[in-house]
């Protein structure tokens, strides 16, 4: 990852293509419960394998599930400027049934009526690990992290005084994002490693795992504010200029390289 942003003040018109998400939404499910529901054992590898596009991808899109139209229509508008997008629903959405096909081939008593809790609660608490890990490793390859900022994503805190005020949010997957987005290592793009002359080197990548609450803190200050109006300016001007990279061009309008 090299810039976070910080999407605010979007609207949905109605502009996406929620057909072809369900349909890649549903292979990979399909993928994961065949994976999951086998008798041996998973290799965590092997779920990186289903869930990552062949290739790392320009940007990587976090969002609440309500807010699935405006993050397919924002995932829309830049595909439409030849990036490449990965939409963090495609990993979550179908945690519950997920689970549940899980729990049906490994976690029933002997009655095959009832659950074993404690298994119930081993393979959720894997599972979850595994995709949180995955999500942590994807967001790591992409270039770019956008968050897609609305009232169904956080709520505000206003617990201890209105001058304090600090974003939560009630979705533990957006709340693991936003961190490993904030503690994950800066990458600079080869591009411009090519073009300053800078050496690459290896990089330790770390990951974060946090603990389910009732209410998460949802840190912003490390994500670039971007409203729809300068997301829509720097959409069109990638468009008339298709010889340049589109991130670089959003790059050059926040801070010189």
């Amino acid at each position: 990852m090299f810039y976070g942003f910080n999407l605010t003040e979007f609207n949905c018109c109605g502009n996406h293509n929620r057909s072809q998400f369900d349909i890649q939404k549903s292979g990979i499910k399909k993928q994961l419960v065949d994976l999951f529901s086998s008798n041996s054992a998973i290799d965590a590898e092997e779920v990186a394998n289903v869930i990552f596009p062949t290739q790392d991808c320009d940007a990587f899109l976090s969002h609440s599930s309500r807010d699935i139209k405006l993050a397919l229509e924002i995932k829309a508008r830049l595909e439409s400027i030849n990036l490449k997008v990965f939409i963090d629903s495609l990993v979550w959405d179908s945690v519950y049934e997920l689970l549940e096909a899980i729990d049906n081939k490994h976690c029933l008593n002997q009655d095959q009526q009832t659950y074993d809790y404690k298994k119930c609660q081993a393979s959720a608490s894997h599972i979850y690990m595994i995709l949180n890990s995955a999500l942590h490793q994807m967001i790591d390859k992409s270039e770019a992290f956008m968050f897609v900022n609305t009232d169904k994503s956080l709520v505000k805190d206003s617990t201890y005084s209105v001058i304090n005020d600090k974003d939560k949010t009630y979705s533990a997957w957006i709340h693991s994002e936003l961190h490993f987005s904030k503690l994950v290592e800066r990458n600079r793009p080869l591009r411009m490693q090519v073009e300053q002359g800078i050496a690459i080197e290896s990089i330790q990548r770390a990951l974060l795992a946090k603990a389910l609450q009732v209410k998460h803190p949802a840190p912003l200050e490390h994500l670039i504010p971007l409203n729809e109006s300068r997301f829509n300016g720097w959409v069109e001007s990638a468009r008339r200029n298709p010889q340049a990279c589109p991130l670089d061009l959003l790059y050059d309008h926040f801070q010189p390289r």
